[in-house]
Protein backbone atom coordinates (compact mmCIF):
# COMPACT_ATOMS: atom_id res chain seq x y z
CA UNK A 1 0.00 0.00 0.00
CA UNK A 2 0.98 3.62 0.11
CA UNK A 3 2.50 5.49 2.62
CA UNK A 4 1.97 8.41 3.98
CA UNK A 5 4.60 10.82 4.44
CA UNK A 6 3.07 11.47 7.83
CA UNK A 7 3.30 7.69 8.92
CA UNK A 8 6.46 7.39 7.62
CA UNK A 9 8.16 10.37 9.70
CA UNK A 10 6.09 9.19 12.97
CA UNK A 11 7.31 5.66 12.51
CA UNK A 12 11.18 7.46 12.03
CA UNK A 13 10.60 9.50 15.08
CA UNK A 14 9.51 6.58 17.08
CA UNK A 15 12.47 4.71 16.32
CA UNK A 16 14.61 7.57 17.17
CA UNK A 17 16.02 7.98 13.83
CA UNK A 18 15.80 12.17 14.17
CA UNK A 19 16.75 12.36 18.16
CA UNK A 20 19.17 14.82 18.19
CA UNK A 21 19.21 15.97 14.17
CA UNK A 22 15.84 17.62 14.14
CA UNK A 23 15.85 21.47 13.88
CA UNK A 24 11.69 22.41 13.77
CA UNK A 25 11.35 25.64 12.44
CA UNK A 26 7.70 27.28 11.71
CA UNK A 27 5.82 30.84 11.51
CA UNK A 28 5.09 32.42 14.51
CA UNK A 29 0.91 32.82 14.23
CA UNK A 30 0.96 29.39 12.96
CA UNK A 31 2.52 27.83 15.31
CA UNK A 32 0.40 30.04 18.53
CA UNK A 33 -3.08 28.38 15.96
CA UNK A 34 -1.24 24.64 16.43
CA UNK A 35 -0.10 24.90 20.22
CA UNK A 36 -4.37 25.43 20.78
CA UNK A 37 -4.93 22.45 18.79
CA UNK A 38 -5.68 19.04 21.14
CA UNK A 39 -2.69 16.91 20.68
CA UNK A 40 -3.69 13.53 19.14
CA UNK A 41 -1.03 10.42 18.36
CA UNK A 42 -4.30 8.16 17.22
CA UNK A 43 -4.29 7.32 13.87
CA UNK A 44 -7.78 8.75 13.89
CA UNK A 45 -6.50 12.24 14.80
CA UNK A 46 -6.27 14.87 12.39
CA UNK A 47 -2.85 15.91 10.52
CA UNK A 48 -2.17 18.98 12.94
CA UNK A 49 -3.23 16.85 16.00
CA UNK A 50 -0.87 14.32 15.08
CA UNK A 51 1.89 17.60 14.32
CA UNK A 52 0.91 19.08 18.02
CA UNK A 53 1.65 15.60 19.62
CA UNK A 54 4.60 14.97 17.88
CA UNK A 55 5.87 18.81 18.33
CA UNK A 56 4.59 18.84 22.25
CA UNK A 57 7.87 19.40 24.35
CA UNK A 58 9.80 20.06 21.10
CA UNK A 59 12.72 23.56 20.74
CA UNK A 60 10.90 25.05 18.06
CA UNK A 61 12.53 28.05 16.37
CA UNK A 62 9.57 30.38 14.99
CA UNK A 63 10.23 33.47 12.82
CA UNK A 64 7.55 36.34 12.61
CA UNK A 65 8.31 38.51 9.88
CA UNK A 66 9.97 39.00 6.14
CA UNK A 67 12.01 42.60 7.08
CA UNK A 68 15.80 42.19 6.77
CA UNK A 69 16.27 42.74 10.14
CA UNK A 70 14.35 39.81 11.48
CA UNK A 71 15.17 37.25 9.01
CA UNK A 72 18.75 38.70 9.88
CA UNK A 73 18.09 37.98 13.74
CA UNK A 74 16.62 34.51 12.83
CA UNK A 75 19.13 33.33 10.68
CA UNK A 76 21.33 34.08 13.39
CA UNK A 77 19.38 31.62 15.49
CA UNK A 78 19.25 29.05 13.00
CA UNK A 79 22.68 28.79 12.70
CA UNK A 80 23.44 29.16 16.35
CA UNK A 81 20.70 25.77 16.51
CA UNK A 82 22.47 23.80 13.92
CA UNK A 83 26.02 24.56 15.30
CA UNK A 84 24.70 22.70 18.45
CA UNK A 85 23.83 20.01 16.79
Amino acid sequence: GEVQARDLFVELLGQGVYVGLQVFLGQHDALIRLSAIPISNAAGGSVEQCLAGLLDGSRILAYTGDKPRQMKQFARLLRARLDSI
